[in-house]
């Protein structure tokens, strides 16, 4: 198998789990979409939703890295003040002695107008709590905006990433992210796998066409079709007794 194919099946797996679990918050009465669909799980539940696999596929890839890395824990943690504090993505590199935490973000033009806050908590909360974890340890710290495999791509968003950084907030992407664990990722492969999840969540949620129609149209086809075959039937008979008979009178007049 190869690493594409690996990355595919994990990443349907982790959809199956975390997003086409039954629990998506559904459309409600008082939108557009509700009067024409009706009730339904949302896209809005379903991106958010996604964000819980961009989770589960960076920490993958950190197991998968052929360097000498180690995926720490990740997620909510009681810090030593006491707090509870949310640790999206952890890491250490053991070569180089660095530990990097990453916050991650799938919407970043959604996000962008509060990257400085977040990186304002990361700075003044969570760094230090690593460095008191892990001192004499370089803590590396900044944004994964996972959706995207490079910035060259965006379109919208561009100038907000631009602002957070020249205030200190470093955002990467999948491809810096993925070239730092020497995994073997192309633009390609990350958005052909995006369009297969997709396919995947909403073909599995749509409902089924409705083609009663057709169908009551093909069966009259069908019907209409079956009387005219009984119609050339029994118009055969009558033509087959018809030279019968004269079959009998040619042979009566010999």
């Amino acid at each position: 198998m190869t690493f594409q194919q690996k990355l595919f099946e994990v990443a349907r797996n982790f959809t199956n789990q975390l997003v086409l679990n039954g629990d998506a918050t559904p459309t409600k009465a008082g939108s557009v979409k509700h009067w024409l669909k009706g009730s339904e799980p949302s896209d809005q539940a379903y991106s958010i939703k996604f964000g819980k696999v961009g989770e589960a596929l960076a920490q993958w890839f950190i197991e998968q890295s052929p360097n000498s890395v180690e995926l720490l824990s990740c997620g909510v943690k009681r810090m030593s003040s006491g707090k509870k504090k949310d640790f999206d993505l952890l890491w250490r590199d053991t070569t180089t002695n660095t530990i990097f935490l990453r916050e991650l973000k799938g919407n970043i033009e959604l996000d962008s107008e509060k990257l400085p806050a977040t990186f304002s908590k990361m700075r003044g909360e969570l760094q230090p709590e690593l460095e008191k974890l892990y001192p004499g340890a370089t803590i590396d710290v900044g944004i994964l905006n996972w959706s995207i495999f490079s910035r060259d791509q965006l379109t919208k968003g561009l100038s907000h990433i631009k602002k957070c950084e020249q205030v200190g907030v470093p955002v990467e992407h999948m491809k810096e992210f993925t070239e730092r664990l020497n995994i073997p990722l192309t633009q390609e492969c990350w958005h052909d796998l995006g369009r297969t999840l997709g396919k995947q969540t909403w073909s599995t949620t749509e409902p089924p066409a409705d083609h009663s129609k057709e169908l009551e149209e093909a069966a009259q086809i069908v019907h209409g079709f079956r009387h005219y075959i009984k119609q050339i039937e029994e118009q055969q008979k009558i033509t087959q007794d018809y030279i019968k008979q004269l079959e009998e009178q040619l042979k009566a007049k010999k």
